[in-house]
């Protein structure tokens, strides 16, 4: 039987998409009302995901909340698009530095900046050696509201595990924080991948809300507005535009 409720909600978000211009997610985008809809529309797209059911993506949200103190604000450390787009309240963001993980091309992407035909590849954070990025500091009293939010956008699958790690300031303060690394036994995790195999996906990959190069120049842009270092998102970068200006 259809639902209109389903059914409504995914022509919304069809036309929310057709009508959108550069890929970024917003905060009415993680409701489970859309959550439904995106399911519906990655089905008619020939893609099946496996997602979290809602009780277990809050008993998850609620065994991370365990450890966080009420009455204090919440540091939240983005390395892709949470840099630029957090989609949630914040009251500001610094560039902070995690050690035990570095960035990596490992997340396999059917939806949004790909397709099933032609997948491409999101940012995760595997072991490694560290990384530096983008901190956003969630008031206290956004702490619950928000990180609904935040469940919904990074949780759908799974593919994430949300963990406390201590981050670095520039000014030498650190602070405890929600870092979102990956699930390394998930299948859409794809550790291990050749550079050139990065680059060719991240090069053709289109969907949705855009491509997926786009997605790696804007990861490329706010790191250079804050000064922060990649070599693997600077060669990767590289080598994606030599592919689409046709150099082998």
């Amino acid at each position: 039987m259809d639902n209109p409720v389903t059914d409504n909600a995914l022509s919304n978000l069809q036309k929310d998409i057709a009508s959108r211009s550069g890929g970024d997610l917003r905060r009415e985008d993680f409701t489970p009302e859309r959550i439904d809809a995106y399911r519906a529309f990655m089905a008619a797209q020939g893609h099946t995901v496996s997602f979290l059911s809602p009780e277990e993506r809050e008993a998850s949200r609620q065994a991370f909340l365990t450890d966080h103190v009420p009455g204090e604000d919440l540091w939240l450390f983005g390395y892709g698009s949470l840099m630029w787009n957090p989609a949630v309240e914040t009251l500001g963001a610094e560039r902070a530095s995690i050690d035990g993980f570095s960035r990596a091309f490992a997340l396999t992407l059917a939806f949004g900046r790909g397709t099933p035909d032609r997948p491409g590849l999101m940012l995760v954070l595997l072991e490694g050696q560290g990384c530096t990025g983008l901190a956003h500091r969630i008031p206290a009293d956004k702490v619950d509201s928000e990180t609904q939010v935040l469940w919904l956008r990074e949780m759908l699958s799974g593919a994430y595990r949300p963990v406390w790690q201590e981050m670095r300031f520039a000014d030498r303060r650190s602070q405890r924080g929600l870092v979102f690394v990956a699930n390394a036994g998930h299948p859409r995790v794809e550790a291990n991948l050749p550079f050139e195999t990065i680059a060719q996906r991240v090069a053709l990959a289109e969907g949705a809300l855009g491509t997926n190069r786009d997605y790696l120049y804007k990861c490329e842009a706010i790191m250079a507005e804050h000064n922060i270092a990649d070599p693997m998102i600077t060669q990767l970068a590289r080598r994606v535009r030599e592919i689409c200006a046709g150099e082998p």
